[in-house]
Formats: C-alpha cells, sequence, structure tokens
C-alpha cells in the first residue's frame, strides 16, 4: 500500500496518483491543506514539494522516483 501526501492543482500528485492507478496497487492519500499539521511535519523534515510518496516504510520520494521505483522509464 501506498500513502502519498499531495495538494491542490498538482499536476504531479495527479500523474503520480494515475501511475498507481494503472499498476494496479492502492493508495493512501492526504492532502497537506486539509491537515495544518502535515506542513509542519515536512517543514521539520525539510519536505519542500509534493507528492511525496511512500510504499509501507519506505521513503520512495516524489513522482520522479516513483516512476524509478515502478521500474518506469521516462
Amino acid at each position: 500500500m501506498y500513502y502519498i501526501l499531495t495538494r491542490n492543482d498538482c499536476d504531479f500528485c495527479e500523474k503520480a496518483k494515475q501511475l498507481l492507478v494503472d499498476d494496479r496497487v492502492g493508495y493512501s492519500e492526504t492532502n497537506i491543506l486539509d491537515d495544518p499539521i502535515i506542513i509542519k511535519l515536512m517543514i521539520v523534515a525539510g519536505l519542500k514539494t509534493v507528492p511525496q510518496i511512500w510504499c509501507e516504510n519506505e521513503y520512495i520520494g516524489g513522482y520522479t522516483e516513483l516512476r524509478e521505483h515502478l521500474g518506469l522509464k521516462e
């Protein structure tokens, strides 16, 4: 199961979610604008962009890293 931090109007967030749908894997999504604590945690962790993606307990990164993780070429 994948976990994705997203925000509204984020093209790379939508592309990342579509990759997971196409690969037929489940994901859970949290919009950072819905939870100010998540924004604070991102700042503390030094995460500046979305999407931010995890698989189980493994941090994947953003959209580009997800493509690599799934074995996809640009």
